[in-house]
């Protein structure tokens, strides 16, 4: 049975953890959901679940978070895959993200789980780290040049330009992105700056009861001079002010340094997550020729 909903209630989203359990075991990881999302009342119904004998088999979750691409959370479960679930689940979705008016659908699975995208042709854009820190004392921020303030709506134009350097934002509308960020209650974005101007950020937002990290960047010019280290801990200390207990780091990187820098601090991996992204319309090819099981 498909049930399309705003948001999950207490008895589906205990099945959803049930079914995270079985396909962690099985994969080894899991894609990347919101769970502060799936319980929330969302204003579009975008929550598609496949329910069979009062068990939860598969279940997508899309997320707006930008103007033109749309981040699609795709779990069945390994007992009852090739059985054209994940299909069924993309056809009931396709209608509102036309309606909204993506062009770009992305994709996360657990770092290296992804064989049926990539039979797919689906492109692989780049890797995350999710880790996590418990609770201990503020630590001693570094002496540097740097200030920090958060960031305003004025300030959008420069957190796109860092974005750009930094990360891999090709087709993304980030200064939509960043709009809504600024709007969301419990969100907030910290900028580095040296002198008179801004060289770094790093998001900061409360997620499921657990103040979570994410996008620290620092312009390539000002890199390896010690800022992206201050920038982050003022972060992690910005956090426990607020009375941070558990704490979460989502990083992209390539760099083994840079991982162990985030060990140091007190971080442990949890989960890694690839990310794809695809074409709206060649997803609906693909839809059309049947190819998705």
């Amino acid at each position: 049975m498909l049930i399309c909903n705003h948001q999950l209630d207490t008895a589906q989203f205990d099945a959803l953890k049930a079914l995270w359990q079985r396909a962690r075991v099985h994969d080894a990881g899991l894609p990347v959901f919101y769970p502060d999302l799936l319980t929330r009342a969302r204003a579009l119904k975008s929550n598609v679940c496949w329910f069979e004998h009062g068990m939860l088999q598969g279940i997508l979750s899309a997320c707006f978070f930008y103007e033109t691409a749309c981040e699609i959370s795709l779990l069945v479960d390994p007992a009852h895959r090739q059985q054209g679930i994940a299909r069924r689940l993309i056809a009931a979705i396709l209608p509102l993200l036309r309606q909204q008016g993506m062009r770009t659908v992305i994709f996360s699975l657990a770092k290296g789980h992804a064989p049926w995208l990539e039979a797919l042709g689906v492109r692989y854009t780049h890797t995350e780290y999710r880790m996590m820190r418990h609770e201990s004392p503020l630590q001693p921020e570094p002496v540097t040049a740097l200030s920090f303030r958060r960031a305003l709506p004025v300030d959008v134009p420069l957190m796109v330009g860092i974005d750009a350097a930094c990360f891999n934002t090709s087709g993304v509308d980030m200064n939509s992105r960043f709009q809504h960020l600024l709007r969301e209650a419990d969100c907030q974005v910290l900028l580095a700056v040296l002198g008179e101007s801004v060289i770094g950020k790093a998001h900061l937002r409360l997620s499921d009861g657990v103040w979570v990290v994410s996008d620290v960047g620092i312009l390539p010019a000002f890199q390896g001079q010690g800022y992206g280290y201050a920038l982050l801990l003022h972060a992690i200390n910005e956090a426990q002010v607020q009375r941070a207990t558990d704490m979460r780091l989502d990083v992209e990187t390539t760099n083994q340094s840079a991982l162990n820098l985030y060990m140091r601090l007190g971080f442990s991996v949890q989960d890694a997550y690839d990310y794809r992204s695809l074409a709206l319309d060649a997803l609906e090819n693909l839809m059309n020729r049947r190819k998705l099981a």
